[in-house]
């Protein structure tokens, strides 16, 4: 014998909407003494509510099912239509009203309860509120200082990047000052050109001559410079006319030492020089032009060459230049001149790198015929 699940839901349903006091889900509690009574205790009587519900509801759905037959059940007979007269069918219904009274009464109880530990939360949720304003504080000053602190260091890179520049700039420029700087200088042009006494012509018709002139290098940097190759020629050509040349294709003069840094023309008279030659002809009126002033027609001779020189800094310097040469005998005593020439075209300085495979290292051996001699020796 049972309850089908059709009368329990009704019962349910009924003990929900009958004229007793319904207990609702959502209610407002007694007015507590304090803030914190009354928070607290909403949210445990919500809670409470909502379990009570439950288990009434668990208890309706089965205590009907579970009771057996006894004095509280009613046996109510009902006749069926579709049955014999003889046949009656039994319908049980259990009276619940004491079991709803006691819920609503334990209900109640827990509403009216105060929470003990309402306070203890309310403190730790006043607590974690105060942290949390504390700590989107401490957020807003943390953020300012980090944008200082990234604006500080932009700077202090830009200042770090200028420094370095400026720092390059001076390396650099102490790497220029040191490197060697070859420049050439005419220790000896006594036969530059033929050697005539005054009222004396010299010849006609033209006669042939062997100009030669000693030359080596000053040194203009702090740093040694070590020669790996010379090519030079001299030229004779009218009113200062520059002649035109071609480096690379000069002839190759055989001299190769080492220029000790800040090396002057006063040092050069015990250092090795290069011995250069050149056949001329000469008329008599050619050799009067050469001894003339600056004035109408007048020849001059021109050094015009290159040098290849390293350094001890892995690079490779060619510098080539151009220097007029006059030499005058005729006065007493006889004036030497030489001078720069020609401008950027003519005097120029470039660097490379030192290749690995060097095309200089031929240049090792004294082509046959080459002189190199210093300048006390050529007086001897």
């Amino acid at each position: 014998m049972g309850l089908n699940s059709t009368t329990s839901a009704a019962s349910f349903n009924g003990w929900l909407h009958s004229g007793a006091r319904v207990v609702p889900l959502y209610f407002t509690p007694h007015r507590a003494e304090s803030p914190a009574g009354a928070r607290g205790c909403c949210t445990v009587s919500r809670a409470i509510v909502r379990r009570a519900l439950i288990l009434s509801w668990f208890i309706l759905s089965n205590v009907a099912v579970a009771l057996p037959s006894g004095p509280a059940a009613k046996k109510i007979p009902v006749a069926d239509n579709h049955q014999a007269p003889d046949k009656k069918q039994i319908e049980y219904r259990i009276d619940t009203s004491s079991l709803e009274r006691s819920i609503r009464e334990s209900v109640r109880e827990a509403l009216e309860k105060p929470d003990p530990h309402a306070d203890e939360r309310l403190d730790t949720d006043r607590k974690v509120a105060e942290y949390t304003r504390q700590l989107a504080i401490y957020t807003a000053h943390l953020s300012t200082y980090t944008l200082w602190l990234a604006i500080a260091t932009v700077v202090i890179a830009a200042i770090g990047f200028w420094q370095g520049w400026q720092l390059k700039r001076t390396v650099d420029t102490s790497v220029i000052e040191s490197q060697p700087i070859l420049v050439p200088y005419v220790i000896d042009m006594t036969n530059l050109q033929p050697f005539s006494p005054a009222g004396v012509v010299y010849g006609s018709p033209a006669e042939t001559f062997t100009s030669t002139i000693l030359f080596s290098f000053e040194n203009f940097g702090k740093t040694p410079g070590i020669i790996r190759r010379v090519q030079a020629d001299l030229f004779l050509t009218d009113n200062d006319a520059l002649p035109k040349v071609t480096f690379d294709q000069l002839p190759v003069v055989f001299h190769q030492e080492v220029v000790p840094g800040e090396t002057r023309q006063t040092d050069l008279a015990s250092r090795p020089a290069a011995d250069l030659k050149k056949n001329f002809k000469l008329t008599s009126e050619e050799l009067k032009q050469i001894r003339s002033e600056a004035v109408g027609n007048f020849k001059r001779f021109f050094l015009v060459g290159q040098v290849i020189y390293d350094d001890f800094y892995g690079s490779r310097i060619t510098r080539r230049f151009c220097r007029k040469l006059r030499y005058a005998p005729q006065y007493v005593p006889p004036i030497t001149f030489q001078a720069q020439h020609g401008g950027i075209a003519y005097n120029s300085v470039t660097r490379t790198k030192i290749p690995r495979h060097d095309p200089l290292d031929l240049d090792s051996e004294r082509p046959s015929g080459s002189t190199e001699r210093c300048r006390t020796e050529h007086r001897e």
